[in-house]
């Protein structure tokens, strides 16, 4: 099998990620994660810091119509591609959840991290409103796509993740 060159790779993520700012439904994404865990999420108790985790309750009819929409939209390129919904923490400024997440590629994901401050890229593609490529990684190749609801409100972005042609790393067992 050839490898993809940087430039095909970077082509196909951006189109993926265009087609996801457009099909991804951010009412849906607001649905997934439950009262009960997005309180946990907003305020973790720094005594049991998995505690977040442990309550983390979805919608899963939404969960899983998210996840059925990420796997599809990651098959949109011809080679491994994560995908991952990240949402805003309401009332955090600049701190991001991770909703649903597909594949081993992630560039922002943490392992038990409940949320954390939003990477510069998600800043700007939440406030532009427009997909954004993350800057040079020398593993991975990072498209995000912004989530929007009904009102047209920035809610969230779609990582798209892919390795980079020129990496000699393996692509990792998790991340």
């Amino acid at each position: 099998m050839v490898r993809p060159t940087l430039k095909k790779v970077t082509a196909e993520l951006l189109e993926a990620a265009r087609v996801a700012g457009v099909m991804v439904d951010g009412e849906l994404a607001g649905k997934i994660i439950s009262e009960r865990a997005m309180r946990y999420i907003k305020y973790p108790n720094p005594r049991y810091r998995f505690m977040t985790g442990d309550y983390y309750d979805v919608d899963h009819d939404s969960f899983l119509l998210m996840k059925k929409t990420l796997l599809r939209l990651g098959r949109l390129v011809d080679f491994p591609c994560g995908t991952s919904l990240w949402l805003q923490v309401p009332g955090k400024k600049n701190e991001m959840t991770c909703v649903v997440q597909n594949f081993k590629l992630h560039r922002y994901y943490r392992f038990g991290a409940g949320s954390q401050p939003a990477a510069p890229e998600m800043i700007k593609c939440l406030k532009t409103g427009e997909v954004v490529l993350a800057p040079a990684h020398k593993d991975l190749v990072t498209t995000l796509a912004p989530v929007r609801d009904s009102l047209g409100d920035v809610v969230g972005v779609v990582e798209f993740c892919s390795p980079n042609p020129g990496s000699k790393t393996l692509v990792p067992a998790w991340s």
